[in-house]
């Protein structure tokens, strides 16, 4: 199995276990956390985040969660950069 790339919901949704991330979301991201690869998130994510909260579709914590989480080496969570090259595939 290769790495999965979250998107800013499919991320929350899976740290908060939530019931709106679809089944087929959830098994990608287990199985790539139980074979030790990367759940990529990109670094617009956290731009869109601080978005939400602000206008309230998303609580201050949600933010928090995933962050800790890229911060934390236990965590399968990367980040990555959104680049010129990343625009362009």
């Amino acid at each position: 199995m290769a790495a999965v790339t979250a998107d800013t919901h499919s991320a929350v949704w899976y740290l908060l276990e939530d019931a709106r991330l679809s089944i087929k979301a959830k098994q990608a991201m287990d199985k790539a956390a139980q074979n030790g690869e990367p759940i990529y998130v990109s670094a617009i994510t956290l731009v869109e985040l601080a978005y939400l909260i602000e206008k309230g579709r998303l609580q201050e914590q949600d933010l928090t969660d995933l962050l800790n989480a890229l911060r934390s080496r236990k965590s399968n969570f990367k980040l990555f950069p959104v680049n010129l090259a990343i625009t362009q595939t």
